[in-house]
């Protein structure tokens, strides 16, 4: 099941989904109208986060969520150790199960998207980036992960380097042998283990650092 947010008006009902805890398509098993609330989710103003949905958002939505002026990006390479990303202009939408990059202009928690229109379609799991052996992997659903998970579900294993990103933009080799992570974010990941580069992320060309994170 995917959901579209759109901006008809009908009557809704209204769903809960904490992003710390395992929820599954049950959540929204009948074809309709909600208001959907993501519990724990919280971004912060003009700091860069990962989003990955499991419903889609108009621009319309987006900006009633996130500010008139966010910013949103999707991948569009690798090259020189630099995973590159475009920001979107024309429309500045996203679509169910798809990763991107994502700049609020407005510090939010729990945020509320409205008119939510869901439809049945087969679900195959997460949307993945791939650039050879290098992913940007998005997460619907809450994962609990170790080194010996299977690669192909898109969690951590012993075959691959790993990245989190911070505010700024900055990535950072995910270390622990185990941990959780919490649905509708994401990561990046290199299919070789021990990779010994410095990863880095780019947005139109300019490189994301810890003095770059406003624009």
């Amino acid at each position: 099941l995917i959901i579209t947010a759109a901006t008809r008006c009908f009557a809704e009902d209204n769903v809960t989904l904490d992003v710390k805890n395992r929820w599954t398509n049950d959540n929204l098993n009948t074809e309709g109208t909600y208001n959907v609330t993501l519990m724990n989710r919280s971004f912060v103003a003009d700091e860069w986060d990962i989003i990955c949905f499991p419903f889609s958002v108009d621009e319309n939505g987006m900006n009633s969520v996130f500010g008139d002026d966010f910013v949103l990006c999707e991948p569009s390479g690798v090259a020189n150790n630099t995973f590159k990303f475009t920001s979107l202009t024309t429309s500045r939408s996203i679509t169910a199960g798809k990763p991107y990059l994502i700049k609020s202009k407005n510090t939010i928690s729990n945020p509320v998207f409205n008119n939510v229109q869901s439809k049945s379609i087969n679900w195959n799991g997460e949307t993945n980036y791939v650039n050879g052996d290098f992913k940007f992997i998005g997460l619907v659903f809450t994962r609990n992960y170790s080194q010996n998970n299977d690669a192909s579900q898109g969690i951590i294993t012993n075959s691959r380097t790993a990245y989190s990103m911070n505010g700024h933009g900055v990535l950072s080799t995910i270390t622990q042998n185990s941990g959780t992570m919490i649905a509708t974010k994401g990561f990046f990941c290199i299919e070789q283990s021990n990779y010994t580069e410095n990863m880095k992320v780019s947005v139109d060309r300019n490189l994301l650092t810890s003095s770059s994170t406003r624009r």
